[in-house]
């Protein structure tokens, strides 16, 4: 996680090797992003990580003791002071290091459109639980709508959102490996609908629909080491495939037009695809799922981690 003890995470980087293990993940905030990438680091997520990094008071975010204060004063500088040469230097050497870069546009998404009902109000609501909605999401939601609505014109988030899908377009260019992945329950991220929507901005942030849909297939099967098994359709490998009535090389939001799904050996056609979205969303409404939701919240370390920032 982002508050990992910088000597914490240097052990970690030191002795994950020689357990066949890599690190992965959010990028620690109190070490710069060289010298995570220098020490092994093999993927990088958020679409934050290089505004953090490149702007003239960058180490005043490595702070412990005052950086989430120092963030929430300067969010605004940090987008109007990026260093776009500096970018292109941790970019270059991401791409000489093969670290992987997984952007997760939905989230900054997210705090971009928060005081938008066109945005909250979406039918794929029914398919989480009340008391995440309303424990979590509810506040998340507020909180960004208050800020994005304190000056008039484009919000600093909105900003935040349009300056990471150029930096995707640029470390794409630059031969960074990009993967797409949503963070998935982060606040109206929704389980399988929101990695389409991702899919969809990495076009609109640059990449072509091929390299889109790589994004998702061939790229993390390098990263995971599982490029015999899956990425490609071939002879040999894992059948998981996702069968579409219309081609998404000519248009990337194709790919919401499933006519089938087969995976683990069992082929899922429209009418069983209808079943188990209603089946999840009479689920997400019942009383035993939102009481387990509500103890495995309470009960997890990372939640609370989550909440705090």
């Amino acid at each position: 996680y982002q508050q990992l003890p910088k000597e914490t995470y240097k052990a970690l980087a030191k002795k994950a090797p020689k357990y066949g293990l890599h690190l992965a993940g959010h990028k620690p905030m109190f070490l710069s992003l060289e010298k995570a990438i220098n020490l092994g680091q093999r993927s990088f997520e958020h679409g934050r990580i290089f505004m953090y990094e490149c702007f003239p008071e960058a180490d005043s975010l490595k702070n412990p003791d005052h950086w989430k204060t120092y963030f929430s004063k300067s969010k605004s500088i940090i987008v109007q002071q990026f260093d776009s040469v500096q970018a292109k230097i941790l970019m270059r050497l991401m791409q000489q290091e093969n670290a992987y870069w997984t952007p997760t546009l939905q989230t900054l998404k997210f705090e971009a459109n928060a005081h938008k009902e066109s945005f909250t109000n979406t039918k794929n609501l029914k398919y989480v639980t009340n008391i995440r909605k309303q424990l979590w999401w509810k506040y998340d939601t507020d909180h960004n709508k208050e800020k994005n609505l304190e000056s008039e014109g484009v919000s600093v988030s909105e900003q935040f959102y349009e300056a990471s899908k150029k930096q995707v377009a640029i470390a794409n260019k630059l031969g960074v490996p990009i993967m797409a992945g949503t963070d998935v329950t982060d606040s109206y991220v929704f389980a399988g609908f929101s990695l389409h929507d991702e899919l969809f901005d990495l076009t609109t942030s640059g990449l072509s629909n091929l390299e889109a849909l790589q994004s998702a297939t061939i790229v993390p099967a390098k990263f995971s080491n599982q490029i015999n098994d899956y990425g490609t359709i071939e002879i040999g490998k894992k059948a998981d495939l996702v069968l579409l009535d219309k081609n998404p090389l000519l248009d990337i939001s194709n790919t919401k037009s499933i006519n089938g799904v087969l995976i683990n050996g069992i082929y899922y056609d429209r009418e069983k695809l209808a079943t188990l979205k209603e089946f999840t969303a009479s689920v997400a409404s019942s009383f035993h799922m939102n009481v387990k939701a509500f103890f495995s919240l309470l009960n997890s370390p990372l939640i609370r981690v989550q909440f705090a920032d």
